[in-house]
């Protein structure tokens, strides 16, 4: 009986670990199948099954007669990538 409950609670660590991530130094949970934009960083990660995650950055674009403005730290991602100011 003891070693099905050793067993039972390992089971369910495993299987809560699974359902969200951990990331970075300030060690921030979410959920699985959610997203967390960092503060002062525009990316954006996923949370996949099994505490796996994807993480989304800017693209890199060319405007031709453009002028290519900086990140927006201040903003989440996607509204913080760099945008084109044309004339």
């Amino acid at each position: 009986m003891k070693a099905f409950a050793v067993l039972f609670f390992a089971l369910l660590a495993v299987a809560f670990a699974a359902n969200e991530c951990e990331f970075g130094e300030e060690k921030h949970k979410w959920d699985v199948g959610t997203d967390y934009n960092p503060i002062g960083k525009c990316i954006s990660y996923k949370c996949l099954p099994g505490g796996g995650l994807s993480a989304k950055t800017c693209p890199e674009e060319v405007a031709i007669g453009c002028e290519k403005l900086p990140e927006d730290l201040t903003k989440p991602y996607p509204e913080c990538c760099p945008k084109f100011k044309c004339a």
